[in-house]
């Protein structure tokens, strides 16, 4: 769920055209439930367009939702993210020490 003081931060390529974002704020209720009240910055949501990964646009977003982050106190930045988004886990783990480790398995429901 993102709020009124979340922080949508846009990439736009040459022509203009959004091609990528990150969206920031502080940590919400669900997520980071273990980090609620001290006063961590989440980021929400990130998506860079396939064609355009690896060339440093998801570092350009980071530094600035990092920037965000320290320009309104936050004492630090987490991310939540799925370990079967190869492309995701690559970049965050490059960003980002683990702090928590959750398990999950999803049950078939159609059996």
């Amino acid at each position: 769920e993102y709020g009124a003081e979340d922080e949508f931060l846009i990439y736009r390529d040459g022509a203009g055209i959004a091609c990528a974002y990150f969206i920031v704020g502080e940590s919400g209720n669900e997520e980071g439930f273990l980090l609620q009240k001290t006063h961590t910055a989440q980021i929400k949501n990130a998506y860079v367009q396939a064609h355009l990964r690896g060339q440093g646009i998801g570092r350009v977003l980071l530094d600035q939702a990092i920037r965000w982050a320290k320009d309104r106190g936050f004492a630090r930045v987490f991310v939540e993210h799925e370990t079967a988004n190869r492309h995701g886990s690559h970049f965050w783990s490059r960003h980002f020490a683990p702090y928590l480790y959750i398990s999950a398995r999803y049950v078939d429901k159609s059996l």
